[in-house]
């Protein structure tokens, strides 16, 4: 173990002199933009603040975004709270949680959030995308919008066609209209927004056909009986052909329970940490990609690896011999750990350090010809 420590420590101690300087991350930290920038621009931050012109497109993310200053070409921008306050002059795609728009849009706006607002005096030049929670547009749309939100808020006006799926609408100024042809979909019919249309208007009820919802149930089921099925006997298969191997990993875990908890706790907290240090240097990237891949994997496959260790558990500690019953309590548990998912990731802490060391042990004994 210290042996590991130490090389650990000299692999990041050597590592972290180089940097790749094509860009810099400064996760959590407040930056700000107070130089007028005349390339591409990508941030990514904990606050952001752009107050100086951007001469071409800006990609920029964190978890509070403030731009007070031009934005000559396309602006990409996601993560929490969102504020837009100067003008874009190309296209913008926004995506995340509370997004207010208070400067103009040359072109496009294409919004995926939760909370979206565009605020008085904004004109959107181009045409109007938005997937969101809640809408509220108090201003004018130039051309045409794709709406699909749960409440809309109409407070001014939408210049072209319009296509929205929706369940509420408010018309708060009672001034808001959209001029041309609107197609909405809900789950009845709405006057108050039929009244803010100024030409043809068409209503289609959102109804799940029951031939489609048959179907659906009937995928549905079959594939979770298949998927469970499937899990079943593939653990089945690997416990059988390696079960003396399992054995000794339950052995382990249950000797050093608590022991092997917290060691799968590091492993599941700092195994993250460690890939993205990877990732930012040109001779650790390899490496970092080869830990993401491992940490994917453990995760993809730890309902599989949690029925495994936990059934050679139960095997082993009542003797069970019979073949039946080994499968029985296999099924048992791939059954329990499918209905409670949430649970896999606490059994994960307990079984991955048991079955790593154990892996470790079988490699160093096939390293020096014992097996």
């Amino acid at each position: 173990m210290k042996k590991l420590l130490v090389l650990v420590l000299l692999f990041f101690g050597v590592f972290s002199f180089v940097w790749v300087n094509a860009f810099e991350i400064k996760w959590w930290e407040e930056i700000s933009i107070q130089e007028e920038v005349n390339d591409d621009l990508y941030v990514a931050g904990g606050r952001v603040e752009v107050v100086a012109p951007v001469n071409w497109d800006l990609v920029i993310s964190g978890w509070e975004l403030i731009i007070e200053s031009d934005v000559k070409e396309d602006l990409i921008i996601a993560w929490w709270n969102i504020t837009i306050s100067w003008n874009v002059w190309d296209d913008v795609r926004v995506a995340w949680w509370n997004i207010v728009i208070e400067g103009n849009v040359a072109w496009d706006l294409v919004v995926w959030g939760w909370d979206v607002r565009v605020k008085d005096w904004v004109v959107i030049w181009g045409d109007l995308v938005v997937w969101a929670w809640r809408l509220t547009l108090d201003w004018d749309v130039m051309w045409k919008a794709k709406i699909s939100v749960w409440e809309f808020i109409l407070n001014w006006m939408i210049s072209s066609d319009a296509e929205v799926n929706l369940e509420k609408f408010r018309n708060n100024s009672g001034s808001g209209v959209i001029n041309w042809n609107v197609i909405y979909r809900g789950r009845d019919e709405m006057p108050s927004l039929e009244s803010s249309i100024k030409w043809e208007v068409v209503f289609e009820k959102n109804v799940i056909r029951e031939d489609v919802k048959k179907s659906a149930i009937w995928f549905l089921t079959s594939y979770l009986i298949v998927k469970v099925l499937g899990l079943f006997l593939f653990a089945s298969l690997i416990y059988l052909y390696f079960a003396k191997f399992f054995s000794n990993v339950s052995d382990n875990l249950r000797k050093e329970t608590w022991k092997s908890f917290l060691y799968g706790f590091l492993v599941m907290v700092w195994t993250p940490v460690v890939i993205i240090l990877l990732f930012i240097t040109v001779v650790g990237f390899p490496f970092g990609l080869l830990f993401l891949f491992a940490y994917i994997f453990m995760f993809v496959f730890l309902w599989l690896l949690n029925t495994m260790v936990i059934s050679s558990i139960f095997i082993d500690k009542y003797k069970v011999k019979e073949l039946y019953k080994k499968l029985l309590i296999i099924f048992w548990f791939t059954l329990l750990f499918w209905l409670t998912n949430w649970v896999n990731p606490i059994v994960w802490l307990f079984t991955v350090w048991a079955l790593g060391i154990k892996k470790l042990e079988v490699c160093d004994k096939i390293r020096k010809g014992k097996i």
